[in-house]
């Protein structure tokens, strides 16, 4: 019975978090050229209408 609780729970929750995160749009705003395995720095904001 637990189990089930714990399932639907998160179940739950990631419909919850999907439903939210549905309309993000992100645009890359800047980032530096890198060399393969190092690690690549973002900046991100939202898409301007």
């Amino acid at each position: 019975m637990l189990a089930l609780l714990l399932g639907a729970t998160s179940l739950a929750s990631l419909i919850a978090a999907h439903l939210q995160l549905s309309g993000l749009q992100l645009d890359a705003i800047s980032a530096e050229p890198v060399a393969a395995g190092e690690v690549m720095w973002l900046r991100l904001g939202p898409v301007q209408p």
